[in-house]
């Protein structure tokens, strides 16, 4: 099998651009670190992934080389004549595919292979008499035989019946087998290379040396492919390169061990979560067109829906599947199912897909309505079965229960979402009771949840119908669903209030900090243990998300940006390279410049919230391929001017230019890659605040130029061109109201109340 694997590597190989393209490509793309470290993380896309430091030795036992959710070794360090080689003096270069260090004279390079479970180390420039390797932290059989010029042992006691072997281009003179150190003659040799390999055959080792460059060049080639088939330029440099490192960083999550899933986050949770797949999927394969593994994905989850109906979980998909076990306490994880099933057919139109899947999504309602939906319409659930589950000695820290707003929102959107599934299939009468499941939830929403008086959603309605009104980031899923409310003027009066109280301009809190029980640090000992902090005021990364989407909803994309430039600085310049953490401190400790990260390094619905912002909220971009139709609603920035990107709607692919940097907004676009036509609708709002809105028809070959007056408020000051004609479109323009013109204003950040929030808990 693994001569197979390797097979497949060397032909990947060599597909791909050119050396002169990849070396621009990936130099632009490299991150340097100097006298500082940083973290990376490297997957094979199985079962493996490496995570390390930049500019210094390994600092905790979660780092290095993890194989099946067992630690191979932490770290390796380098001597060269007994001379270490040490890290802080280097230039560090974090590729998307090696990590490079450039000591003063001598170079070293890291490559963490695909599919395969191999590290490769290189070393340029050497001039010495001998190398040595000591591996840090090996988790490894003591007894080493050696063949040929290899050393192989067992890991009895972390993966039976697998071979860890180390080899090289250049002799072993030595071997201290129980310290791990390994020494090679270099003499006259300008440079070596490493290889530390897991196999349960015997390792092909020469083949392995002469196809070492196809290997690197495997992994260097897909992902230059990944990022131009999913082609997007700004005029902004720096978020060009954070779109393509958060890709890349997604990427690397979406690994293939018994089935194809996303890790959650690395280090600790290398296993595919429900509700964190399902969250992260859009920004993770749809938004850049990667369907294959979208469908896979959710294939995959739904084989493992509990289908007993005498089980609690009837019905729903699981929230966690390690490699022995899997787990269904999670309310959210089916909704979020159900809704990214429903918007992968409409970027996809597979319609196999639907028929395939439907009788996931139909049992899922199914069981909801039967088991735990009560008589308002709103779904039920435990304290600890929200995305809020941390838990201690004496119970849940942030209980939940029994109806969490944002569950109803998901809840509403799966029934609605099933009903049209069902349509499109004919299951005509299952489909209307979804719909009215979908409208009993939607009528009482504002009832129950909504106080217009205070301008409040309620966190939950517990088992008594007690309301709690805790400001959380949660009410941000509702205020994403229109249809939960009478008026949108309601919406935007609820946003003015809980803006100022929850969300300072670089992160979202996870409770007011007005809140008796605010925690502002996640880890702040002796004042409380970590877990009381996790959901009770410390940030959380992808809760920008859906804030983000309501702020560009509204038009305030400009107030929307701060949140998104922020993680843009932390993809390029904290913490784990071109990734986003999962947590950060509300802020700074004393005499520090920035909140500190926490959680895991690269945290998938992080990192895929930023992308799913950029191009559903920012860019606007609403794929409906079963309607062989694109909606174009763009709130760019007044940072962002110009953006050019290819876009997938099923098969085809559409060329998209906006050019936002004069008096007339274009939309350019391009359909030489549509297989016929594809109905187009545009919406834009301009600097006069004034809405336009247009359709038309795109033909294959087409050029279609939307031009809008970026002042003006009137329908005949804008016009369409097809081919450089102009032609007629329907069309209207909103103005909004000089009335609400006050609300919009009342929508601030927080500000932390740092002095005296740390008073709280120091007393100082």
């Amino acid at each position: 099998m693994k001569k197979t694997i390797l097979g497949f590597i060397i032909l990947v190989s060599l597909i791909g651009c050119s050396t002169v393209e990849q070396k621009d490509f990936f130099e632009d793309l490299a991150i340097g670190v100097k006298d500082t470290t940083r973290v990376y993380v490297f997957t094979n896309k199985h079962f493996g992934f490496y995570y390390g430091e930049t500019n210094q030795q390994f600092t905790d036992d979660w780092q290095g080389w993890t194989l099946k959710e067992k630690r191979i070794f932490n770290d390796y360090k380098i001597y060269v004549d007994d001379n270490h080689l040490n890290r802080q003096t280097a230039l560090t270069s974090v590729y998307p595919y090696k990590v490079k260090r450039q000591f003063e004279f001598i170079t070293e390079e890291f490559f963490f292979a695909d599919s395969l479970d191999l590290v490769i180390l290189q070393l340029k420039n050497l001039n010495t008499d001998k190398t040595t390797i000591e591996l840090q932290g090996l988790n490894a059989d003591k007894n080493f035989s050696q063949s040929e010029n290899a050393f192989s042992t067992g890991l009895t006691g972390s993966l039976p019946g697998y071979k860890f072997t180390i080899f090289s281009d250049s002799k072993i003179s030595k071997a201290d087998n129980e310290f791990g150190k390994f020494e090679f003659n270099t003499r006259g040799k300008d440079s070596i290379k490493i290889f530390f390999y897991i196999t349960k055959l015997k390792p092909d080792v020469n083949r392995i040396i002469a196809e070492c460059n196809n290997i690197i060049n495997s992994k260097r080639n897909r992902l230059d492919k990944l990022i131009k088939d999913s082609y997007i330029k700004t005029n902004n440099d720096e978020l060009n390169k954070a779109i393509a490192w958060a890709k890349i960083s997604l990427d690397a999550l979406i690994t293939t061990q018994n089935y194809k899933g996303i890790w959650a986050g690395l280090p600790w949770f290398n296993n595919n979560w429900g509700r964190d797949t399902f969250i992260a999927l859009p920004g993770a394969t749809l938004v850049s067109g990667n369907f294959d593994d979208a469908k896979e994905i959710l294939l995959a989850f739904a084989e493992h829906q509990d289908k007993n109906p005498s089980s609690q979980y009837y019905g729903r998909i699981p929230n966690l599947i390690t490699l022995n076990n899997k787990i269904y306490n999670t309310v959210d994880g089916t909704p979020w199912f159900v809704i990214q099933c429903y918007n992968y057919f409409y970027y996809t139109n597979d319609i196999d897909f639907l028929k395939q899947i439907y009788p996931a999504l139909k049992l899922a309602i199914q069981a909801t309505l039967k088991n735990h939906v009560d008589e308002n319409g709103f779904l039920t659930h435990g304290d600890q079965e929200t995305w809020m589950d941390a838990q201690g000695p004496d119970g849940c820290y942030s209980p939940r229960g029994n109806r969490a707003v944002e569950i109803q929102a998901l809840w509403y959107k799966q029934a609605l979402y099933t009903y049209e599934i069902g349509q499109i299939l004919n299951d005509t009468s299952f489909s209307k009771s979804c719909l009215v499941a979908a409208k009993n939830t939607a009528l009482n929403f504002e009832k129950f949840f909504v106080d217009t008086t205070k301008n409040i959603i309620y966190d939950r309605l517990d088992s008594y119908g007690n309301k709690d009104e805790s400001i959380r980031p949660n009410q941000f899923f509702a205020l994403n669903e229109p249809d939960l409310f009478t008026y949108s003027v309601t919406r935007l009066k609820i946003l003015g209030n809980t803006l100022p109280k929850l969300v300072y301009p670089y992160g979202v809190l996870s409770l007011a900090q007005e809140d008796n029980n605010f925690h502002f640090y996640h880890n702040y000992p002796p004042y409380y243990p970590k877990d009381a902090a996790y959901h009770n005021g410390i940030i959380w990364q992808w809760n920008t998300g859906p804030v983000v989407q309501t702020l560009c909803g509204f038009g305030l994309q400009d107030s929307a940006w701060n949140l998104t430039n922020e993680l843009t600085y932390q993809i390029l310049n904290r913490d784990c390279v071109g990734s986003i953490a999962e947590l950060m401190d509300a802020f700074p400790r004393e005499g520090e410049k920035y909140p500190r990260l926490s959680g895991t390094v690269s945290q998938a619905w992080s990192i895929s919230e930023y992308l799913r912002n950029i191009y559903q909220d920012y860019l606007g971009i609403r794929p409906d391929a079963y309607h062989k139709a694109i909606y174009l609603l763009p709130t760019l920035p007044k940072e962002i001017t110009t953006v050019s990107l290819n876009q997938k709607i099923g098969t085809d692919i559409l060329k998209i230019d906006y050019d936002f940097s004069t008096s007339v907004y274009k939309i350019i676009l391009l359909a030489d890659k549509i297989k016929d036509s594809l109905d187009v609708g545009i919406g834009v709002i301009n600097r006069a605040d004034a809405s336009y809105q247009m359709k038309t028809v795109i033909f294959k070959g087409d050029k279609l130029v939307f031009e809008i007056p970026a002042n003006g408020n009137a329908l005949d000051e804008a016009k369409v061109l097809r081919n450089e004609k102009e032609i007629k479109v329907s069309g209207q323009v909103y103005n909004e109201p000089p009335t609400n013109f006050y609300l919009f204003e009342k929508v601030k950040f927080a500000q932390p109340d740092i002095k005296n929030l740390r008073n709280k808990f120091t007393g100082k």
